[in-house]
């Protein structure tokens, strides 16, 4: 039997049983974490005399800065490198691998063809945020003008690996009305060639498969919309060129 030097309770059992009780005693307060210092120290010490702890020269895996740390060998070797000079620079790093585990893993679900079929039919890949008012007000007056032929649009399909969509369009007259803002012109963040190529490819599939594609430019329509509305609607409904543009 042994007593707690800390609450004179007499302690029956192994050791172990004692050792626990003085570690968790109440009216220990030595130690913060209940003795947890003492363990490190002592396996502080024991690496220390045993000449298991060794200083490296190392850098910092985000920023490149070199400093020394005092590791043990055998963890040194299962850390790989990976280093880091301070908690942002650690930070820093976790944010970087995670944007790019996201952009991998999104390019791979674009890959199934299952996955990218199901977002074009529910539209994800637009943001009405993003269509212009012209475009709008060109859709709306083919919509309740012309309700017979269903124009739409919204959507999309892809041709050579591409997902491309349409505008506006009416399936029943297999014609797509593109509205082309100032990105189908000039060079805005560099989207220029992507979006021209995307716009060749559009035009090549409705060659390809008996459509038609009449485009106007969002500058020539704000100058005189009625004007340049009635014009769309000719080249819709009167002509019969596959490719029409209204610049």
């Amino acid at each position: 039997m042994k007593v707690c030097k800390y609450c004179n309770k007499e302690i029956e059992g192994i050791h172990s049983i004692y050792a626990n009780h003085v570690r968790w005693c109440d009216k220990n307060t030595t130690n913060g974490d209940k003795g947890g210092n003492k363990i490190s120290e002592a396996k502080k010490k024991y690496y220390e005399k045993n000449r298991l702890v060794v200083e490296h020269d190392v850098s910092c895996n985000t920023c490149g800065k070199e400093f020394k740390i005092n590791e043990v060998s055998s963890k040194f070797r299962k850390r790989k490198n990976r280093f880091f000079c301070s908690d942002s620079c650690s930070k820093s790093r976790s944010s970087i691998e995670t944007k790019k585990k996201i952009s991998d893993s999104s390019k791979n679900l674009w890959k199934n063809e299952e996955y990218a079929n199901k977002i074009i039919r529910n539209n994800t890949n637009r943001n009405k945020r993003f269509t212009s008012k012209g475009e709008e007000e060109i859709k709306n007056y083919l919509k309740e003008n012309y309700k017979i032929h269903k124009w739409t649009s919204g959507g999309g399909f892809k041709y050579k690996e591409t997902i491309l969509t349409r505008d506006i369009y009416s399936n029943d007259l297999k014609v797509i009305v593109e509205y082309d803002g100032i990105w189908h012109f000039k060079d805005i963040y560099g989207q220029l060639e992507e979006k021209q190529a995307k716009d060749r490819l559009l035009e090549e599939w409705v060659i390809g498969n008996d459509w038609r594609i009449v485009r106007i430019s969002d500058d020539l329509y704000r100058k005189d919309k009625e004007k340049w509305l009635t014009v769309l609607v000719n080249s819709i409904y009167n002509k019969s060129d596959k490719i029409i543009k209204i610049y």
